[in-house]
């Protein structure tokens, strides 16, 4: 059942399920988003459907160890480990007993069963044939993630399994369309478990930008703590230099992952929760409002509302990136921003999964398709005129943070307020119009634009609030102009960058 407002979606993975559609010949998809109890419904819905499988005999398969570190929590799940030789003997059908009599399933990542499949073989005996369901936990990995060793040999094995019909394969994702994009290459039928995607968590506002302006609409746009995913370690590190309060947060087999990276990685795992604070290297401890990470951490984690994080920002345009990283909030945010980035592989052609989005998404900037907005609705909680989009050129970037630390009021419209922040006076006067014609934003000639011209164009153009009224000071009464708030919708300076370029 929804909420009234369309906001929260009730429905579980197990009310949705038909496990009647299970076929041992085609790759089972279970299309869910997170907290929607995909880990509850293997336990208790999959395995209870097959009373005669041992829990021995049941492989789940995980993108991230941070995800095994909080799964194998559960009961009756345990880690499994690759040095672990003896439970893959049994798997592989040198002994008919299991090993083990904890009758736990084995959690592990992509990287342990490609190392199965490729270092752990028996001469004489068929890998992995004792495995009766094998689940693939965010699926999406067997495309999206080929830096992993073996993932191409993993997509033929899985192909092969599916021809002898002797197992069970489900996959399990918020994102199938990269499955159901490489399907035809693939050469897997598949088939939906779930009719439509059980979708729990959303977004209020979907902002849409690029990685340029990014620090402009964190640190004077977005209110309460951010997660931001970029597509490199050099892309944290730009960031952290221009967001106070930020830190960055790398994959542990990264040179550059620290002892901090690592407690604070393991105060996330362990409280679902981001520390309000980190150590920096001269031992002096900082505010941590905005954690800036990688792919490390687009699955693995689970992020709880007690966090604080309003914010969710994505560095990259396609819906698999998104919709997990936004997944790591359990709760519904306030904010998601998507930020197109330069990635190395859109400049080398073709028509690939993240080339095809980036195409999309560029189009939506531009007003032509609407095609990149209706993949990812489903985790938004309005419609696609609600949509705030915001691409700052340089000199309106500069200018935009003078007129934010020197004269917006952000919405204090006291006495107080006005004397420090109002504009008034010719000293105030002079140097307002003299700050917008150092930056160009306007149109036409420096001795052309007037005051008045300034403020109406702060009005008009760049979406500004501006009070007028009078106010006495030392005994002379002045009018003011106070710039109280800024409005994104009201925001025109992309048209009008054009007549100013041209002219």
């Amino acid at each position: 059942m929804k909420k009234k407002g369309g906001r929260r979606i009730t429905k579980y993975v197990s009310e949705a399920v038909d496990i009647g559609l299970v076929d041992s010949y085609k790759f089972n998809l279970v299309v869910s988003g997170t907290g929607t109890g995909k880990s509850y419904w293997v336990m208790k819905g999959l395995l209870g459907s097959f009373p005669n499988v041992d829990p021995n005999d049941v492989l789940f398969v995980t993108s991230r160890s941070m995800t095994i570190d909080q799964q194998s929590k559960e009961e009756n799940i345990s880690k499994f480990s690759t040095e672990d030789v003896d439970i893959v003997k049994y798997w592989n059908g040198l002994s008919d007993d299991p090993i083990y009599k904890d009758a736990s399933i084995k959690i592990m990542n992509y990287g342990d069963i490609a190392c199965v499949l490729q270092k752990m073989n028996n001469e004489g005996f068929q890998t992995l044939s004792k495995a009766k369901i094998i689940v693939f936990d965010e699926c999406h990995t067997i495309f999206s993630d080929l830096f992993i060793s073996g993932m191409n040999m993993l997509q033929v094995w899985i192909r092969e399994a599916l021809y002898t019909g002797d197992k069970i394969i489900v996959g399990m994702t918020a994102t199938p369309d990269i499955i159901e994009y490489y399907q035809s290459t693939w050469g897997v039928s598949t088939v939906r478990l779930n009719e439509q995607p059980v979708v729990k968590y959303k977004s209020q506002q979907l902002y849409c930008t690029d990685f340029e302006t990014l620090p402009h609409l964190i640190n004077k746009t977005l209110k309460g703590r951010t997660i931001i995913m970029c597509y490199s370690v050099a892309d944290c590190f730009k960031l952290q230099e221009q967001i106070p309060d930020s830190f960055v947060l790398i994959s542990r087999h990264n040179s550059k992952f620290t002892k901090e990276m690592n407690r604070v990685r393991e105060y996330i795992v362990e409280n679902e929760d981001v520390p309000s604070g980190y150590i920096d290297g001269n031992g002096d401890i900082k505010l941590l409002n905005v954690l800036i990470t990688t792919s490390t951490m687009r699955e693995g984690i689970n992020i709880r509302e007690h966090s604080g994080i309003k914010n969710v920002v994505c560095c990259f345009t396609d819906e698999l990136h998104i919709v997990q990283f936004a997944g790591r909030c359990r709760y519904n945010i306030d904010n998601l921003v998507v930020a197109n980035t330069f990635i190395r592989s859109h400049n080398q052609g073709g028509y690939d999964y993240s080339n095809s989005f980036k195409r999309w998404f560029l189009d939506f900037m531009d007003g032509r398709s609407q095609v990149w907005f209706e993949k990812i609705k489903h985790i938004v909680d309005h419609d696609v005129d609600k949509v705030i989009k915001i691409r700052l050129g340089e000199s309106d970037d500069i200018f935009r943070e003078y007129i934010d630390s020197e004269w917006l009021s952000h919405g204090a419209t006291s006495r107080t307020a006005i004397i420090k922040r109002g504009i008034f006076g010719d000293d105030r006067r002079s140097e307002f119009l003299e700050q917008t014609r150092k930056h160009k934003v306007m149109k036409g000639y420096p001795s052309t634009i007037t005051f008045n011209k300034a403020i109406k164009f702060v009005q008009e153009v760049l979406g500004y609030k501006v009070d007028t009224g009078s106010i006495s000071v030392d005994g002379k009464t002045y009018t003011y102009k106070l710039i109280v708030g800024y409005n994104h919708k009201k925001n025109k300076y992309t048209q009008y960058r054009k007549e100013v370029h041209s002219s």
